[in-house]
């Protein structure tokens, strides 16, 4: 019984209005220091132009890879090359497997309970609809 103090040691921190003494000193204690190994953060996508994110967009053929002013060209539909796939997230393939068969038109796209436009649609919303342009995915939104 030795242990238990007689009085809580909540008692330890009253205040004594009567006593000048100072208070006993405390060592300070150093802090310490971390270092902080985070990852690079991705890159916003709002930073970089569709055709440094996606080079392929920067000279757009349709599907069957037949440039603009081609008398074949089907401007509905645009090539992604077989090694885009490969780097997109399952979210990006879901995306580009509906937009390259649906190239001139603007694809509204739900997520959850939102609809939400991507890379060129996101740009064609914001100047005609004056709709806010944001970045929370690798894609301009």
């Amino acid at each position: 019984m030795q242990d238990i103090p007689n009085t809580s040691t909540a008692q330890q921190w009253r205040y004594d209005p009567d006593n000048t003494a100072p208070a006993a000193s405390r060592t300070a204690i150093a802090p310490t220091i971390r270092r902080l190994t985070e990852p690079k953060a991705k890159e916003k996508a709002h930073v970089r132009e569709p055709e440094d994110r996606y080079p392929w967009l920067a000279n757009i053929v349709d599907i069957n890879k037949k440039p603009p002013g081609d008398p074949d060209h089907d401007p509905s539909t645009v090539y992604i090359p077989p090694m885009a796939w490969n780097k997109f997230s399952p979210f990006e393939k879901q995306y580009w497997e509906i937009k390259q068969k649906l190239w001139d038109t603007v694809v509204f796209f739900k997520k959850g309970k939102f609809y939400e436009l991507y890379e060129n649609d996101a740009t064609i919303g914001h100047q005609l609809f004056d709709l806010k342009l944001t970045d929370r995915v690798n894609m301009r939104m």
